[in-house]
């Protein structure tokens, strides 16, 4: 019995990348990757632009690597000019079949992303972060991203203030809170950002002060919710403000949470209730939000329903003052919490954060919730089941590895795809983000790793998106360039290169290799196109035109009664070549013929024309010269003529005393070149006797 076929590997692909100040490439090559980032500091961009060197081969001996769509040559490469965010493509073509590869181009300092748990089950998508270190003025950037599974971007955006909060709306735009800038205005902007992650909008509150940048809502009509930390003059304190506006710019709904100050956990703090998040809820009905210095999610009224009005508070989970008693919950409920939300059965998960005295303690003793706060330095992410008329809370699901504390944002996400839970740690820097199946089992952890000066990054939320690729590649063709002309047969090459970002990664560039020849061996016009394509299925295609002009090529043309020339640059084509003359009988008329020289070289050229009959006598002159009997017999040579010169040819025609009213002959001068027989042109004299 003969044992089972086992199939043979393919071939075997190397890559490294390496430059100037530091330039690397994480994660190290793995034939199952197909997008990698090339970590860069201030000095890789010193002289204007990374210069970044690609070493790549595949150890099949037909094979070939493309960079950028270029093959290399001798296995090695050097890109010059990058800037972050741009796209290095590798492209290994051979036995094993096609392998697109991006090297991402990372800012300068971006920290390295790491996936440490990469299990099956894991929810498709990227996931939007705002990096930083949150120590303003430590010299050390915050960023923008979007990344993918292992912590290799498709889009960053460096900014020196800490940005927040980037996630997909529901207007299917993305948005971004950054520092604003506007005169008269505190907290941030609410930067709405298009497909490519390009701003589109700016929402800022209407009639207040500030915007606040912990959460928003742009829905697709055009209507918001925003948030707001407001100064209250005649209090001295800051209340937290919810804030709605409908797609005409009017304020439909304000709440504010200065009835709620004698409830703070956070003691003198004037920011005594920071709100942090908010959803709509109950099929529109209320609002969720959640209040870290009350430690206390609560629900709010939007519209009358159930005997309450617009701004009732209808219940609060945790603080001092909580409608609900905690079941089987250790902590006895959330503490300092961000990012509160109702899943679709009801249930109420939060991020719950903890707090730590060094910072303020903000968590209610449970046997004790009007008297001093505890302090607890654990985080977790807890989800409570609510029994409204039991006044319950019962803890259905809690994770948090021990002592992993974030005393300070943080996001926990449902992803209804899967079921599973995205837990953005923040300042609990053992991981970036880990991705719980139903069973709290990681699927997916993402972590930072360390800056050169010994700190980590870390996130706002970090939050899964789905973010297609919707830019086009670039094409970038050198030759030929456009309206380009060449000498027929002249050695001419196809010449280009291909770029892509948006995460789809490059995967087709032209149909050739640059370096193909250019057909030149027809004159005329000629058009290439060079098609790129990603993964996405954008496509780019780029055409170029460009002429052959002949080695020889004669072109005649015969002048008009006006004094226009008639046939000039009209190769070939004797309806469009011919002069109409009309003469009396025992008339004559005089015809010049230009014999002009349409070629790249010098020639000399082979003139044949008709001969005369019995009424319609002709006869040629060159200059002062008859050269009819040789013109009649196909003989007659013109002189070397250089290219675009041309010399003139004089067709005499005279009807006879007898030449009948209508008789009508078309005189034809032919003109060949004397080095390329196969070149001739033509021009018509016809002549009518009336």
């Amino acid at each position: 019995m003969s044992a089972p076929a086992t199939a043979e590997p393919g071939p075997v692909h190397t890559l490294v990348v390496s430059g100037p100040g530091g330039l690397t490439a994480h994660p190290a090559y793995d034939a199952s990757v197909r997008r990698y980032a090339a970590t860069t500091t201030a000095a890789t961009f010193a002289d204007g632009g990374a210069s970044l060197t690609v070493t790549a081969s595949t150890d099949d001996p037909a094979g070939r690597v493309l960079v950028n769509g270029v093959p290399v040559v001798g296995g090695q490469t050097t890109l010059t000019g990058l800037q972050p965010g741009d796209e290095v493509s590798v492209v290994f073509d051979d036995a094993g079949g096609r392998e697109a590869d991006a090297v991402y181009v990372l800012p300068a300092d971006f920290p390295e992303l790491t996936a440490t748990v990469r299990e099956p089950g894991t929810t498709p998508g990227l996931v939007g972060l705002t990096l930083s270190q949150w120590q303003v003025g430590n010299g050390w950037p915050s960023f923008e991203a979007v990344v993918d599974v292992n912590g290799v971007p498709v889009w960053t955006r460096s900014d020196p203030g800490a940005a927040a909060d980037l996630k997909l709306q529901p207007n299917g735009h993305y948005s971004v809170a950054r520092p604003t800038h506007e005169p008269g205005r505190t907290g941030s902007d609410i930067v709405e950002l298009d497909g490519a992650f390009q701003p589109v909008a700016v929402h800022r509150t209407v009639g207040l002060v500030d915007t606040d940048g912990h959460d928003s809502i742009l829905r697709a009509d055009g209507s918001e919710v925003l948030l707001a930390y407001e100064p209250d003059p005649d209090t001295g304190l800051t209340d937290s403000v919810i804030q709605e506006v409908d797609p005409q710019g009017d304020v439909v709904f304000q709440w504010d949470s200065s009835g709620l100050a004698a409830e703070t956990v956070a003691g003198t703090r004037a920011d005594y209730a920071h709100i942090n998040s908010v959803q709509v809820v109950n099929g529109g009905q209320d609002f969720l939000a959640s209040f870290r210095h009350l430690s206390a999610v609560l629900l709010i009224a939007r519209v009358a329903h159930d005997g309450h009005q617009p701004g009732d508070v209808v219940w609060k989970l945790g603080g001092r003052d909580s409608t609900f008693d905690f079941v089987d919950d250790p902590f006895g409920g959330p503490c300092a919490q961000h990012s509160a939300s109702q899943l679709p059965d009801g249930d109420i998960m939060v991020f719950d954060n903890g707090s730590v005295d060094a910072f303020g303690s903000f968590c209610v003793d449970p046997a004790d919730p009007a008297g001093p706060t505890v302090e607890r330095t654990q985080s977790r992410m807890a989800v409570w089941h609510l029994d409204e008329q039991a006044g319950t809370a019962t803890l259905v699901r809690a994770y948090g590895p021990t002592d992993w504390f974030g005393f300070f944002m943080g996001s926990a996400q449902l992803l209804p795809e899967t079921g599973n839970v995205l837990v953005g740690w923040a300042s609990a820097t053992q991981a970036v983000a880990t991705e719980l199946a139903p069973d709290d089992s990681p699927v997916w952890q993402l972590e930072a790793v360390p800056s050169s000066n010994g700190r980590k990054y870390f996130s706002y939320r970090s939050l899964k998106l789905d973010a297609p690729d919707v830019t086009d590649p670039e094409v970038v063709v050198t030759s030929p360039t456009r309206g380009a002309s060449f000498e027929q047969g002249a050695p001419v090459t196809l010449d280009f290169s291909c770029t892509d970002v948006g995460g789809a990664t490059l995967q087709t560039c032209g149909d050739v290799l640059p370096g193909t020849s250019l057909d030149t061996s027809v004159p005329g016009r000629h058009l290439v196109r060079v098609t790129a394509s990603d993964g996405a299925g954008n496509v780019t295609t780029v055409r170029r035109r460009y002429t052959v002009a002949p080695r020889h090529r004669p072109d005649l043309s015969v002048r008009e009664a006006d004094g226009t020339w008639t046939g000039a640059g009209v190769v070939g084509d004797l309806r469009h070549q011919t002069t109409h003359r009309r003469l009396a009988a025992g008339d004559g008329v005089r015809v010049p013929v230009r014999l002009g020289n349409a070629g790249t070289r010098a020639d000399r050229f082979v003139v044949d024309g008709s001969a005369g009959t019995r009424r319609l006598v002709v006869s040629y002159r060159f200059g002062h010269e008859d050269v009819t009997r040789p013109v009649v017999r196909g003989t007659w040579r013109s002189p070397l003529t250089q290219p675009g010169g041309g010399r003139v040819l004089v067709a005499r025609v005279r009807a006879t005393r007898d030449a009948p009213d209508g008789l009508v002959r078309t005189f034809v001068l032919a003109s060949t070149s004397a080095r390329d027989p196969d070149s001739v042109d033509r021009v018509g004299v016809r002549v009518r006797v009336r």
